[in-house]
């Protein structure tokens, strides 16, 4: 796979000022022709533009300028940003298609997702979508996906299989006879906790 095509991110531009189709193509056509920019589609409905481009050749403030030199304005919403750890990704196509279908969604302002770290930052404006709906949503597409950072999910593994062994450990002293009071209160705490932890 070509360089150019492996570092390939896809931005969501809200534009104001669209009126018709006409404005519609005139930014595709002039943004699309941009060095750097591999893909774009504007969408009057939504007033959105995404693009898809090459973040070595074109920056993201540089494709806002160019649609605000045309007279158009860009929205300006809250935004928020999540990370969202991703497994289940072989190849660059899979990080490309990832980004295609979540950048459209409704709310998205940016995604950038990374092979390497299996993970994916996206920027969203929290009154249109939240994080839970674009994890889903890239679980919807056979990947699987969680809000829980690595460490969070080893340390979770680790508490679960320590309070296991913790209660056999308690069953086989009291199955000996061998334990009082207070090690029953902890044997039915650690059950607790290895069911709370599945």
């Amino acid at each position: 796979v070509p360089l150019s095509v492996r570092l390939c991110s896809t931005v969501q531009i809200r534009v104001d000022g669209m009126h018709c189709q006409s404005c519609v193509q005139s930014i595709e056509g002039q943004i699309g022709a941009l060095k750097g920019v591999s893909h774009i589609q504007v969408s009057l409905q939504d007033k959105a533009a995404v693009v898809v481009f090459q973040p070595l050749v074109i920056t993201q403030q540089e494709l806002r300028d160019k649609i605000e030199d045309m007279g158009f304005d860009e929205l300006n919403v809250s935004t928020e940003t999540v990370t969202v750890w991703i497994g289940g990704m072989t190849c660059s196509s899979c990080v490309q298609t990832i980004e295609g279908r979540i950048s459209q969604m409704t709310g998205v302002q940016f995604i950038v997702v990374s092979l390497k770290e299996e993970k994916g930052t996206i920027t969203f404006d929290p009154s249109l979508t939240e994080p839970e709906q674009l994890r889903a949503a890239i679980e919807d597409m056979g990947f699987d996906a969680s809000l829980q950072g690595r460490e969070q999910k080893e340390m979770f593994s680790w508490c679960r299989d320590f309070y296991f062994i913790l209660g056999l450990i308690c069953l086989s002293w009291c199955k000996l006879g061998k334990i009082k009071l207070f090690m029953m209160q902890m044997c039915q705490t650690s059950y607790l906790i290895v069911k709370a932890l599945k």
